[in-house]
């Protein structure tokens, strides 16, 4: 009889692919990464994920809500935040500490909730979440 280690070496790799509905792009790509896994590992399981809704409603509202709002009413104050990431030194380091601090934890119990081989995110706040 197999250890538990030894059959979980045995069963087909869990993948979990983190995405979210910003945009047709992030599901997209996550869909194709879905596609390319199973051609290439048929019997893969591949799970996709909308991470906003496992890192809590101000998140949420933030990332989607709010960044809706930006695009349609506001597009330079995307550009504008998006230099800031860029060019200003510490702001993209304080805006991964925010993101960790206010996503962290629920983010961290949907991915063991979900016991994967292998996380990918195609959403880059997910991204710095992990």
């Amino acid at each position: 009889m197999a250890s538990p280690s030894e059959a979980r070496d045995l069963a087909p790799p869990r993948f979990l692919v983190l995405t979210a509905p910003v945009g047709a792009g992030h599901i997209a790509a996550a869909e194709a990464l879905r596609a390319g896994l199973l051609l290439e590992i048929p019997q893969a399981e591949v799970t996709v994920v909308d991470a906003l809704s496992h890192m809590g409603r101000p998140l949420r509202f933030l990332l989607l809500t709010l960044y809706r709002w930006q695009l349609e009413r506001a597009p330079w104050l995307f550009g504008l935040l998006h230099a800031s990431l860029l060019r200003l030194p510490g702001t993209g380091a304080a805006w991964r500490r925010a993101l960790g601090l206010l996503g962290g934890r629920s983010l961290q119990r949907a991915i063991v909730a979900a016991n994967p081989d292998l996380v990918v995110s195609t959403y880059p706040p997910a991204t710095n979440v992990l």
